[in-house]
């Protein structure tokens, strides 16, 4: 039967504490497992039900149907039913059973959404042997019971979506227990956990592995940028495990604390352990009362936004882990305790799509981004519907925003007003377009810059130095670069009496600091020894400062200095053995290299400046893979033509000077190398690779491209044919696979199939000389092979591709000149 869709009834099902029986008995379990799953099936199948799939935790089932009153027969059937079975002794099967009726939101087989997300959390506070109806399946069912069955109306409890009170009934049958324990729900356990306006959004993956953590751990501390919803998901994550502390959930927001002394009154008046509510200005009598206070109880406390008063809360908590054995502690910071024992889980933004994604409305679910923003959107403009037309302004919008929620909640709040285009058009402003956001909010999260200026007021006069200067950097950068870019300069004037300077020793000290406190993100798995970023947000941010400063045409030249002279030490590194390690370090450089770029042509360098400057990077950029030097080159000249049109005079010179340099460096020599014999080979002892030859190659090579685009297939031929013998006299392997690769695709077009495969062989076969994968440097790789290996046959491409593979290079430049 196909799964339902529309306005339909889900069932879940679950054994209580089947853990424990698994442990006690596995055989007999086993055995009562099996039964169980058939009696599930039995009854859902009988009134016309889906049984999905296994769902949650445990032997969980999940079923479901196209009606209310179909749902609720085949739960009274399956109480009936596990109560009358014989089950072996030791064991009772006690099924708590939950149902709830929604919207479908059905997808890749399986079922999403907030209904979903009801239904489970209506399970979660029921006793084995209970179902429970929500108020939504009870008005769908009118007098459509059973004879035998009756509904008892159990009240409103808070569920654990910390949104509404949900009506909760349950379900009673004649000769069945009735009678059971409160419901486990947030109206049950003690806590003052805050009631939410909007829905929780995505975070699967987070929630899962946080919950996790909190099984193994007493301390957990969730860290990240502001704004980014520590405090969201960590409220979501203790209702969701509200039952596994039966004396209380605690939040306690320390963000109104002023003084550190206050932190203890603060906590010890949310646990009502001093009148006055949250009197966040009450005394600190010491730890050790309320340690005593709390003592053996099962407890978890929530400490939010601790990072401005960390050092006291630090004393606290480990005070309090010591002395109280049972309970545990939930801290959302935007910097660590550091305390022993303490597991940080750093919270990154909402997953956002690529800037190059086409999308469609089926790509929504995987980017919670794009589904938070569309959610509040929706919130703020009830008549707000998503079409495929939207998407690419909403994308742009997360992207723009770095996937963080407050910065999405501010925009949703503007689409009200605006439209989705103008908001996403609008954000290089995006301090002064997110002003004013709700007043419900704290006073730090009423706007965007206010976000991050309660991180940048926590900062010491060098880090805030730091952290604008970094703004210079554009898609991130090592620890050397901020170090040669972000210090104060020897020799440099003497700053002003209390103005910091910054040391070239102590940049390291204070960029861990900006890591620690969420301003600066690090990826220890980029350059070896690790690689920093600024979110956008952040970035623009730290600009203002910089320019209020005055510091930002200072830091753009030793930015501009720093990374000619890298463009210099890579063109060098390129025509050695370690050409992958280069390549790769060069793809990473390749957004500072543009923003170096710009600066070299601008008005205040000079235009002898600006073309040398042209020069030095090019020579690095033309020794690289054939798309970035192209497009450094053009990038180059769509500068100097802005530049041109700003300047006016001269501008025609600057232009030709500057083709004239893409054409000296791509052009291949007028007279190209001879081919050499099977019998002369190549020269014994040859030297590495020479810039000279690397850049010789590299201009045949894009001369071949160039005629190849312009169906000019015997010109292009011999510039490959060239471009190959180039590279073979000094040893360059990458430069020979690249030549090797092209003319197999002109072997293919010709219609020598076996002839490309053999090629194609041999130019896979010389990359593992230089660590490089056959898609990073042959064009048109995965195609190309998909479509030989269709043409030939299996068997007689790999015996072709085989046959190029097994050549040396030697016979493989020798076989790719012979006249075909």
């Amino acid at each position: 039967m196909d799964l339902p869709t529309g306005y339909v009834t889900f069932l879940f099902t679950d054994i209580e504490a089947s853990t424990a029986l698994w442990e006690m008995n596995p055989e007999a379990m086993r055995a009562a497992c099996i039964r169980h799953d058939e009696l599930v099936a039995e009854c859902v199948e009988r009134e016309g039900g889906v049984l999905v799939r296994p769902r949650g935790e445990g032997d969980s089932r999940f079923a479901v149907f196209l009606d209310a009153p179909s749902a609720l027969r085949a739960a009274a059937l399956l109480r009936r039913a596990l109560h009358e079975e014989p089950w072996p002794d030791r064991l009772a099967m006690k099924v708590r059973m939950a149902l709830h009726s929604g919207e479908a939101d059905l997808r890749d087989g399986d079922y999403y959404g907030s209904a979903v997300n009801r239904c489970a959390r209506l399970r979660v506070v029921a006793s084995g042997g209970q179902a429970l109806l929500s108020g939504a399946t009870h008005d769908q069912l009118a007098e459509d019971l059973p004879s035998d069955v009756w509904l008892r109306n159990l009240g409103e409890h808070r569920l654990k979506d910390l949104m509404d009170a949900e009506r909760v009934y349950q379900l009673c049958q004649e000769g069945l227990p009735y009678d059971y324990p409160p419901l486990r729900s947030l109206s049950f356990v003690p806590n003052n956990l805050p009631r939410q306006l909007t829905a929780f959004i995505g975070r699967e993956r987070e929630h899962a592995e946080l919950r996790e953590l909190l099984k193994a751990q007493r301390l957990v501390t969730v860290t990240g940028s502001g704004g980014v919803g520590k405090t969201r998901l960590s409220l979501q994550l203790a209702a969701d495990r509200i039952g596994e502390y039966p004396e209380g959930v605690w939040f306690v927001e320390l963000a109104s604390v002023s003084r550190p002394e206050h932190v203890t009154g603060a906590v010890a008046c949310t646990l009502g352990l001093r009148e006055g509510g949250a009197c966040p200005e009450a005394r600190d009598e010491g730890t050790r009362p309320l340690a005593d206070a709390i003592g053996q109880s099962r407890m978890l406390l929530l400490l939010d936004n601790c990072e401005h008063v960390v050092a006291r809360c630090a004393e606290l908590v480990q005070e309090l882990l010591r002395h109280c054995p049972h309970l545990k502690v939930l801290v959302s910071s935007r910097q660590c305790l550091g305390l022993n024992g303490e597991c940080a889980y750093r919270l990154p933004s909402l997953a956002v799509p690529g800037a190059n994604r086409a999308l469609s409305l089926a790509d929504v679910p995987r980017y919670d981004a794009l589904r938070f923003l569309a959610d509040r959107i929706k919130v703020a403009d009830p008549a707000f519907e998503l079409t495929e037309d939207r998407l690419p302004a909403l994308a742009g919008i997360c992207r723009r925003l770095d996937g963080i929620p407050l910065a999405l909640e501010l925009a949703a709040a503007r689409a009200r007003v605006m439209p989705l285009e103008q908001i996403a058009d609008r954000l290089d402003r995006r301090f002064d377009l997110l002003d004013g956001g709700t007043e419900t909010a704290l006073p730090r999260q009423r706007t965007l810059r206010a976000l991050i200026d309660w991180s940048y007021d926590l900062l010491c006069p060098e880090e805030r130095l730091l952290l604008s200067r970094l703004a210079v950097f554009s898609g991130g950068w090592t620890l050397e670069a901020a170090e040669a870019v972000c210090a104060t300069p020897a020799g440099a004037p003497v700053a002003p009496e209390g103005a910091p300077a910054l040391a070239r020793e102590s940049v390291a000290r204070h960029l861990g600091c900006l890591v620690e406190r969420s301003l600066v993100l690090f990826d220890p798995s980029q350059d070896g020894a690790g690689r920093y970023s600024l979110q956008e947000t952040v970035r623009d941010y730290a600009w203002e400062r910089l320019v209020e400063a005055g510091d930002d045409e200072a830091l753009r030249a030793r930015h501009r200095d720093y990374f000619v002279s890298l463009s210099l030490e890579i063109a060098l590194k390129l025509v050695g053995t370690d050409q992958a390690v280069w390549l790769s370090r060069l793809a990473r450089e390749r957004e500072n290299f543009y923003v170096a770029l710009g600066w070299c042509l601008s008005p205040s360098v000079g235009i002898d400046a600006a073309l040398k400057l042209l020069g030095d990077f090019s020579r690095s950029w033309l020794t690289g893979p054939r798309p970035p030097a192209l497009s450094l080159v053009t990038r180059g000249l769509d500068l100097a033509k802005d530049l041109g049109e700003r300047m006016g005079a001269g501008a025609g010179a600057t232009l030709q000077s500057l083709e004239g340099l893409r054409d000296r460096f791509l052009a291949p020599p007028t007279t190209g190398p001879e081919v050499f014999s099977d019998s002369a080979g190549l020269p014994p002892g040859a030297p590495g690779v020479t810039q000279a030859g690397a850049e010789t190659a590299e201009g045949l090579y894009q001369r071949g491209v160039a005629a190849a685009s312009e169906g000019d297939q015997v010109l292009a031929r011999r510039c490959f044919g060239n471009c190959l013998v180039v590279a073979a006299r000094d040893r360059d392997c990458r430069a020979c696979a690249q030549a090797l690769g092209r003319l197999a695709v002109l072997e293919a077009l010709r219609g020598d199939l076996e002839r490309a495969a053999t090629l194609l062989g041999a130019a896979e076969g010389l990359l593992p000389a230089v660590s490089l994968p056959p898609d990073a440097v042959l064009w048109d790789y995965p195609a190309c092979v998909a479509r030989l290996r269709k043409a030939l046959g299996h068997l007689a491409f790999e015996a072709a591709r085989a046959r190029g593979a097994a050549m040396r290079l030697e016979r493989a430049v020798v076989y790719a000149l012979a006249a075909p």
